[in-house]
């Protein structure tokens, strides 16, 4: 009798070892986020500084359209350069960069209704925004008050009613006054004015809407001491615009100035601008022959002809 073969007891499972997987110890791991750490902080100010170069430029880009458009105003208004007043209205409509002056020569209309004309000092607005200046940019109606703002100064020897007496059906208008104005504030001609005037610069940094008188000047007391209507957004430095057409980026406050200028009462004596900028030619030539006028500037603070922007 055959006998019947028995099932093979199974073969015992034999383990393989595991491969090994490489991992980081802590201190590979420590060293890893110590280098890292140094990279960013050799790259962040140079992201930073590169970021800076580049809100320069655009602020620049912005004031040459600037320029480009009192060119413009000239060609359409008999030569004549875009005034920082045009009209004893509103500021919204008269002002240099309300709807009647710079609106037109930036394509931006309003059909005269609140709401356009919200949109279109929206648009000048955005226009006229350097990104290294913190103003608030878009319009906004308040109590039934329109408050715009941009974010630069404009040069008010160019042109201003408080200048020039004129009459609207038959009324002398207010900001005239015939025994107190300010006759070298008269509208002017292109060809009156040297290529070394200083047409416009950077706005000071400002959390709330500035007051209108803030985006016009018409001595250094304006920019500096008495209103400090300057700015310097970029590192400390602002852009000049010039009558040539040209943007030049400089320190404005004097460099013995340790202090935020911005949080010293105007008046202060330490807020002193830099020695140069008298020289930049910001008075246009006076008749100082009214009351209050006479004396208030010398001849050496008037812009003369031929002079070159010192650069």
């Amino acid at each position: 009798m055959t006998a019947t073969p028995t099932a093979n007891p199974a073969k015992p499972r034999v383990l393989k070892p595991r491969a090994f997987t490489p991992a980081f110890t802590l201190v590979e791991l420590l060293v890893v986020i110590g280098i890292i750490a140094v990279l960013i902080s050799i790259l962040l100010p140079a992201l930073s500084r590169a970021r800076a170069q580049a809100n320069t430029v655009y602020c620049a880009s912005n004031m040459r359209q600037l320029y480009q458009a009192i060119q413009l105003y000239g060609n359409t208004y008999k030569g004549y350069v875009m005034p920082a007043k045009i009209g004893t209205g509103s500021d919204i409509q008269s002002m240099w960069c309300g709807l009647q002056a710079l609106g037109p020569l930036f394509g931006v209309k309003s059909n005269g209704t609140s709401a356009a004309d919200l949109r279109a000092l929206d648009r000048i607005g955005h226009m006229l925004n350097c990104p290294a200046v913190d103003r608030p940019a878009d319009p906004a109606a308040a109590g039934g008050v329109t408050a715009f703002s941009v974010d630069y100064t404009y040069n008010e020897n160019l042109g201003s009613t408080k200048g020039t007496s004129f009459y609207v059906n038959g009324v002398i208008q207010t900001d005239y006054k015939h025994d107190d104005y300010d006759p070298w504030l008269s509208f002017k001609k292109l060809n009156q004015v040297p290529q070394c005037a200083l047409i416009a610069v950077d706005g000071y940094d400002s959390p709330t809407f500035p007051p209108s008188g803030d985006l016009r000047f018409v001595d250094m007391g304006d920019l500096f001491k008495d209103h400090r209507r300057i700015g310097w957004p970029h590192t400390k430095t602002a852009n000049f615009l010039f009558n040539d057409g040209t943007v030049h980026n400089i320190r404005p406050w004097d460099k013995t100035l340790t202090a935020n200028p911005y949080a010293l009462p105007l008046g202060d004596a330490q807020l002193k601008a830099n020695a140069a900028i008298p020289s930049y030619i910001i008075y246009a030539p006076q008749v100082l022959n009214t009351k209050n006028q006479a004396g208030k500037y010398k001849d050496s603070d008037v812009w003369a002809k031929g002079r070159n922007v010192p650069f």
